[in-house]
């Protein structure tokens, strides 16, 4: 019988019901406070159900048959469906969004503290007597294009409305983040 990579098992995940847009790029929906919560509550039994899986299937060749990919499948369905998702897709969409939101947050909040020492730098390369002014102008315009470019990264990284959503559970995301 003809056995498939484990490459073949991920895409079947990642790749069944739809859970990628047509660029192979996860898609993003907009949260509810039930999904904030829900992941909260199931990701660290989901994750530890998913290791156990791990550990079940584990080969030396990492290829499975078509019939125990299907299997391995159905099993992670079944995993996250007792943790509220319709099935894997649901569970990746929605985390995958939750991550991205989790993060376009904490890059915000770190451009702003990093702001002080931009403006510290530049105000060091403005009193350095050692540069002519042309390098001041180019060293202080990529310090100020690098503040911008990080503001603006967090800013267009997630939709304002999960934005709005996550937020106030954004310690709880750190709690559930950082057990991994």
């Amino acid at each position: 019988m003809k056995r498939l990579s484990i490459f073949m098992i991920i895409s079947l995940f990642f790749l069944s019901g739809n859970a990628f847009t047509q660029e192979n790029d996860i898609e993003h929906i907009q949260l509810t406070t039930g999904d904030v919560k829900t992941f909260i509550q199931s990701f660290p039994s989901i994750k530890k159900d998913l290791e156990k899986l791990d550990i079940k299937y584990d080969n030396e060749n990492h290829d499975f048959t078509l019939p125990e990919a299907t299997e391995i499948l159905n099993e992670v369905n079944a995993i996250v469906t007792k943790h509220g998702y319709k099935d894997y897709s649901d569970f990746l969409v929605k985390t995958a969004t939750i991550a991205v939101t989790y993060a376009s947050i904490r890059l915000d909040v770190e451009s702003k503290n990093a702001q002080p020492d931009f403006d510290e730098a530049i105000k060091e390369i403005q009193e350095n007597s050692y540069y002519s002014p042309e390098q001041k102008e180019q060293m202080i315009a990529m310090m100020k294009q690098s503040s911008q470019t990080l503001e603006t990264m967090s800013e267009d990284m997630a939709d304002p409305g999960n934005i709005a959503v996550v937020t106030p559970y954004v310690d709880e995301i750190e709690a559930v983040l950082e057990d991994d």
